[in-house]
């Protein structure tokens, strides 16, 4: 890596895994001069969470979502696939849990004012859960920030269709997110569906550039 303006490439040299811990789905996101990794539950840790300054040493941290919400359902392995989006002097943690009340796995999100948390969900129901009615998807999971170049901010994810009571092919979605980052703004869009023969069985775990 080089910092700009640099006359010469440092070289840095580094082994595989960077982290020997069981560390799913990672999401890093850059603070300042510190990466933070986030990752799908493991072990105790509902949102585990490593941080590094040169993404080669890491070093664990506690949980960054210690508490679910109580539309969450607690201590079933199933908090899955987080990603964290700042929002001036706050951080939002969008994660995937699942909802008591339908059944299905659903977004959640949950803001802290420190990039490693603890991060806090006040809400008494799922942000994104497209479950029940004509519309029923069985369920909403991946959740992944879009940042675009005037400063506004989006979430995609997936429709969980593929699931065994749907048993329908798997969508990606996006909806504008508030200034705040825990509200939605206007109605979700279909971005894409499953409909190639190589995507067989699903898509999944969008990410926008």
């Amino acid at each position: 890596a080089s910092a700009a303006g640099d006359a010469h490439t440092q070289q840095v040299t580094y082994k595989n895994p960077v982290f020997a811990g069981d560390f799913p789905d990672p999401f890093v996101l850059r603070d300042g001069d510190r990466y933070y990794a986030f990752a799908t539950n493991s072990g105790s840790s509902n949102v585990p969470v490593i941080t590094s300054t040169d993404l080669v040493e890491w070093t664990e941290l506690p949980d960054a979502l210690p508490e679910l919400p109580p539309w969450a359902k607690a201590n079933a392995s199933l908090t899955w696939a987080p990603s964290v989006l700042r929002r001036g002097n706050t951080f939002v943690l969008y994660f995937t849990a699942r909802d008591i009340a339908s059944g299905f796995q659903c977004i959640g999100r949950a803001t802290s004012t420190n990039a490693a948390g603890p991060y806090v969900d006040d809400s008494t129901a799922p942000f994104i859960c497209q479950v029940g009615g004509d519309e029923n998807m069985c369920g909403s999971i991946d959740p992944s920030p879009f940042v675009d170049e005037n400063g506004d901010a989006y979430l995609l994810w997936k429709s969980d269709e593929n699931a065994a009571e749907c048993a329908g092919d798997s969508r990606l979605w996006t909806q504008r997110l508030g200034v705040d980052g825990i509200s939605l703004l206007g109605s979700p869009t279909e971005l894409l569906r499953r409909d190639r023969a190589w995507e067989v069985p699903l898509i999944e775990g969008p990410s926008m550039v």
